[in-house]
């Protein structure tokens, strides 16, 4: 079994911008991903996982937006609302972890090229607005303050933004 088996293109995954293209590659987490292969499919993950030098990015793609709007009609307030995501993404982050600690046992794999990376999470938001990412820039803080010292950093960015900066990769 090869980690590489889960490499695909990352998909933006966000039905209200149908059009959206991207052709960076990584490994998939969730589905049929790096979670099926270790038998964890009982545990929320985030999307993909970016090996790089130092670092290991934790991607999620949501539509958190939309399931904002949902809980605000349903009569949540803003605080309850944020609650919410708030942990689910933490949800994911957390299963995520676990992926990660068990993928050297299982793909064969030393320890140092997974454990001794920083981790990253960036939170993809599935919109075009930066009044939207400004909703939920407070959680960069909360959550990296939250899952510290596992977690190094933790960045919010819209569609532009994931791929101005998975350019880079």
């Amino acid at each position: 079994m090869s980690l590489l088996q889960t490499l695909e293109t990352i998909r933006l995954e966000c039905d209200n911008l149908p059009d959206e293209k991207n052709d960076k590659k990584a490994l998939r987490m969730d589905g049929t991903g790096i979670r099926e292969q270790l038998g964890l499919n009982n545990y929320n993950c985030c999307d993909y996982l970016l090996i790089k030098p130092d670092s290991l990015y934790l991607t999620e793609i949501s539509d958190f937006i939309s399931q904002y709007k949902n809980l605000e009609m349903k009569g949540y307030n803003k605080k309850k609302i944020e609650k919410i995501i708030r942990q689910e993404i933490r949800l994911k982050i957390m299963g995520s972890l676990v992926i990660l600690f068990k993928i050297p046992t299982k793909f064969s794999i030393s320890h140092e090229k997974i454990h001794t990376r920083k981790i990253k999470i960036i939170l993809v938001l599935c919109s075009v607005k930066k009044a939207d990412v400004l909703i939920f820039k407070k959680f960069e803080h909360q959550l990296k303050t939250s899952l510290f010292p596992l977690i190094t950093e933790v960045k919010v960015m819209d569609i532009a933004m994931f791929k101005r900066f998975s350019s880079l990769f």
